[in-house]
């Protein structure tokens, strides 16, 4: 009997993009089922301050759900990322996520930004 390979990833998904949709379908690539972990706005403001989330929770999370690239979605409210490493075989996060784990963490993937759109840039188009 194969074992599912459980992947877990995390972000704020924040200002849906096609990038997003990117990320995901790759992800995807490292595991059997994916689990995707969304930051709550309380969390979002502690991280990137004032101003963000520009989407909120509700919206965020139901453009996640509507992608259907989530097997399983996970609301995260602590920066505590141990009970995530337990439930998952892999960890599948962007390139800018690399604090987020113990160095010495064995099953991490790291995907590299996609070129063009991007949540950062698209909140420099609005200023």
């Amino acid at each position: 009997m194969t074992k599912i390979r459980i992947g877990f990833t995390v972000g704020t998904w924040d200002l849906w993009h096609e990038n997003h949709v990117n990320f995901l379908k790759v992800a995807r690539t490292h595991c059997d089922v994916l689990y995707v972990g969304i930051v709550t706005d309380r969390l979002v403001y502690v991280q990137k301050g004032a101003g963000r989330p520009i989407d909120v929770f509700a919206k965020r999370k139901a453009n996640l759900a509507l992608s259907g690239l989530a097997d399983r979605i996970v609301i995260l409210d602590t920066l505590d990322m141990t009970p995530y490493l337990q439930m998952s075989d892999v960890w599948i996060l962007g390139g800018d996520q690399y604090r987020m784990l113990p160095e010495d963490y064995p099953n991490c993937v790291y995907i590299p930004r996609f070129p063009g759109v991007s949540t950062t840039e698209k909140l420099k188009e609005e200023k």
